[in-house]
């Protein structure tokens, strides 16, 4: 008898199939309870392996199905900021070009837009013009508004997302979407880290990141930027600031794409954990939003890891930040 028949004989003798089924169904509903009925099957699947169990990608599904454990989705507005232009307009830094416009220029970019952008060439795919990508933490930020409608009031929610991970490094909660929402949350982001190398931050047009209190808190005083050589009237040069700005182009969405994105996953995956803002008063929505983001970065399995495998971002961080 050939060996790996005796084998698979005596597998299914000691644990038939049907055992082993019910075993992985009870891991996969675990799996999706513990998530909040956040993860779809990759991650229920990655859940499974993790725990030992030898099962394929197709079984998770068949089980997710049969149980109606699949991750609900629903569309959401947008919270709109623009007010009208001032004279606080720097440039979009992430809007790059193609890779033909980034070689002539000598642009510098990240290794992962570089790569991405000439995959796509390859394939005849559309160009990728916008490099929201970095190649080491605290290099490249995002940050935007968005606003979830509760019981008694509109809660307004303002991060600040690194573009290396998606971290969101710091984030502020209000009802009202004032100045004080995001330039406490900046002024939060200056003192948490370790601002050395003048990183950038990336926003839309809103009239919060024009505001002159927002523009003094990226602002480097002690650079003099009427003996200066390379600052313009009306255009200081990139040594005047602390942290440098971008903003979007006027009626470009897609030119804050890598916010809007976590925006996208941040309400996808509430309402797939049954978290209803309309049913809820701000403060027991605020709650839930804070426990949620302390496990969006320390429980929630990703793939951003350059080996492909699932870890958490507080893990992630922990390896880059060792190394």
């Amino acid at each position: 008898m050939n060996i790996n028949t005796f084998k698979n004989a005596r597998r299914r003798l000691y644990n038939p199939p049907a055992s082993r089924k019910e075993q992985v169904r009870s891991a996969v509903v675990k799996a999706c309870q513990d998530s909040h009925g956040i993860y779809g099957y990759r991650r229920v699947y990655a859940v499974c392996r993790r725990q030992g169990l030898t099962v394929g990608e197709k079984t998770i599904r068949a089980i997710m199905s049969e149980e109606n454990l699949h991750p609900k989705s629903k569309r959401t507005l947008k919270y709109r900021s623009y007010k009208g232009e001032t004279a606080h307009r720097p440039d979009n830094r992430c809007l790059v070009g193609d890779i033909d416009t980034v070689t002539a220029n000598k642009t510098t970019v990240s290794a992962r837009y570089r790569a991405l952008a000439t995959q796509r060439r390859d394939n005849n795919q559309p160009d990728l013009v916008h490099d929201f990508y970095a190649d080491r933490p605290n290099e490249k930020f995002g940050t935007d508004i968005t606003e979830f409608a509760c019981l008694d009031a509109k809660v307004y929610f303002s991060p600040m997302i690194d573009f290396y991970d998606n971290m969101p490094v710091t984030y502020t909660v209000s009802t009202s979407p004032n100045t004080e929402l995001v330039n406490s949350m900046l002024t939060q982001a200056k003192e948490a880290l370790n601002i050395e190398h003048q990183p950038m931050i990336h926003s839309d047009r809103g009239w919060h990141y024009r505001h002159k209190d927002w523009v003094e808190l990226l602002t480097d005083h002690t650079h003099n930027q009427g003996q200066c050589p390379t600052c313009q009237p009306g255009k200081a040069c990139d040594k005047a600031w602390i942290i440098r700005p971008s903003l979007s182009r006027l009626g470009n969405s897609g030119d804050n794409a890598r916010v809007e994105g976590f925006f996208g996953l941040i309400k996808r995956e509430l309402y797939a954990a049954d978290i209803r803002p309309e049913k809820l008063t701000a403060e027991e929505f605020i709650r839930y939003l804070e426990d949620y983001l302390d496990w969006f970065v320390h429980h929630r399995l990703t793939t951003a890891s350059p080996d492909g495998k699932y870890t958490t971002l507080a893990q992630q961080r922990a390896l880059v930040t060792a190394s």
